[in-house]
């Protein structure tokens, strides 16, 4: 709901598309996956196939209720194809100013309002469909989350120069980045038709995968600089 979006900067509408629906989204991005070259991700809006899940009524109305009925749609519906070796954990935000507190969508007087709507179409189980966020990290700075995500972005990039040393700083190294997502934000476990909402200046990354996962992601907004 619109409070807990707020105020967690994420909410989750678990099977938002009925079974059947999500089994045609998934026919629908195979089908399209195939005709243009087995390419990973597509924007969706040049196939008219796909419209009716990202202008259906059930979900224009949660955008509407979540921020009210003058909704800027953004063209940015692309769908995901990935697989193991697509994806591992790199926390980033959606939108333009991404440093915290810096540029126009950090404006006091003008609240962020651009959302981020993911719809799942594979299982956790199968796949480890799902996604990582860092709550608050839409309006706080510092959180323990936020320290852990940033401890992780330094020992997973570094890299000594001597040859004898890399192979084994790059070892340890590695097992010490692979235990800071164990204490980084929130895991959103999700099954086909699950929906996560976020706002795209929320710290979020997919989580790694074990198998062909897909899904479907839109952007909508307020006619305002944000969107624009």
């Amino acid at each position: 709901n619109k409070e807990n979006l707020l105020k967690y900067g994420y909410c989750v509408i678990r099977n938002l598309l009925s079974y059947n629906e999500a089994e045609r989204a998934r026919s629908m991005i195979n089908k399209i996956y195939e005709k243009n070259g087995k390419i990973v991700n597509f924007d969706m809006y040049n196939y008219k196939e796909s419209w009716e899940f990202f202008t259906s009524d059930r979900l224009l109305n949660i955008v509407k209720n979540l921020l009210g009925p003058e909704i800027f749609y953004l063209h940015t519906c692309t769908t995901r194809r990935e697989n193991e070796k697509d994806i591992e954990y790199s926390w980033h935000r959606d939108n333009v100013c991404r440093q915290f507190g810096k540029g126009p969508d950090w404006d006091k007087n003008e609240p962020f309002n651009v959302l981020t709507f993911i719809i799942y179409l594979s299982s956790f189980e199968t796949t480890g469909s799902g996604i990582n966020l860092i709550p608050y990290s839409h309006k706080r700075k510092g959180t323990l989350s936020n320290i852990f995500r940033k401890l992780h972005a330094k020992t997973k990039f570094i890299s000594i120069n001597q040859k004898n040393v890399i192979r084994k700083q790059t070892s340890l190294l590695k097992k010490i980045s692979d235990i800071f997502p164990k204490f980084i934000g929130v895991n959103i476990k999700t099954d086909p038709g699950d929906c996560v909402i976020f706002l795209a200046n929320l710290w979020h990354t997919g989580i790694p995968t074990h198998g062909l996962r897909k899904a479907m992601v839109f952007h909508y907004g307020l006619d305002n600089k944000h969107s624009r």
